[in-house]
């Protein structure tokens, strides 16, 4: 199985979770790469001239997270597991399970934020080609 590995955010922010979900992914002979959000953040803000700001972090954070439907076409993953899901744009998911990819969403944030968890693993996504919708995450863990 091919995962597309995003980490948070951060690269401080719960590390030792990620590495423990990649760690075990990996032993049961899991095929990962690595997305990781914090260094797309970086190329975007430099790329469109935008300091971070508190202002403009949601919409620096939706570009970064749409360059992880890229990496995971390319990559040809069945699969997209989201450490620290709030720290990542739902947009980015959203057009991931549009384009067919599974997604795992880890809050870490528990239980911070437990309202903020529950609308991203709720939101509906329309199936391409259909009438019907489904759930943006297959799979949910919080801590």
């Amino acid at each position: 199985m091919r995962i597309s590995f995003a980490w948070p955010s951060a690269e401080w922010s719960i590390f030792d979770v990620g590495v423990g979900y990649r760690n075990a992914l990996a032993k049961a002979g899991c095929e990962i790469r690595d997305f990781k959000l914090y260094n797309h953040l970086k190329y975007i803000s430099r790329a469109l001239n935008m300091e971070p700001t508190a202002e403009n972090l949601s919409e620096l954070c939706r570009h970064a997270c749409h360059t992880l439907v890229a990496d995971a076409l390319e990559f040809d993953a069945d699969w997209i597991v989201i450490i620290s899901a709030l720290a990542f744009h739902p947009n980015g998911a959203y057009l991931a399970r549009r384009d067919g990819f599974k997604i795992a969403a880890v809050f870490s944030e528990s239980p911070y934020d437990d309202e903020g968890q529950e609308y991203f693993a709720g939101l509906d996504v329309p199936i391409r080609g259909t009438n019907r919708v489904t759930k943006l995450c297959d799979v949910v863990a919080t801590n």
